[in-house]
């Protein structure tokens, strides 16, 4: 069982943002699963869709996330994925800097609809 994390959208050229997939060096089953057969970031993103990820993010999905960042094909953009969270009214952002290991997560606290607009809307604070 378990909490689920819902993939709701993504933003600045996530769809566009290639992988280099050099090393299947990756925990999380999900990245493990994506490996050479997903090429970018969004589709990734959408990979985790009813997937554990919030709620578990241990230092070996943090190590996960930003080796993916680092795989990533800079692109001019920070792309970024959005998700909201099974019993949470708490919607997360995850922004990566491709190219580098930085990875940043916002959280949008108290989101009565996740359905909505949500990226634009004010109030993100870091994680």
């Amino acid at each position: 069982m378990g909490t689920y994390s819902w993939y709701l959208t993504s933003r600045n050229n996530a769809a566009t943002c290639e992988i280099n997939w050099d090393s299947n060096i990756f925990d999380h089953q999900v990245l493990r699963d994506a490996y050479g057969s997903l090429k970018t970031l969004e589709e990734v993103g959408k990979a985790f869709h009813e997937r554990k990820l919030f709620g578990y993010l241990t230092d070996s999905v943090w190590e996960d996330l930003r080796y993916l960042s680092a795989s990533l094909v800079p692109n001019g953009c920070f792309p970024r994925l959005y998700y909201s969270w099974e019993g949470n009214d708490d919607v997360f952002c995850i922004e990566f800097v491709p190219g580098s290991p930085i990875v940043n997560i916002y959280v949008l606290e108290d989101v009565k609809d996740a359905n909505e607009s949500v990226p634009e809307h004010s109030g993100w604070q870091v994680y």
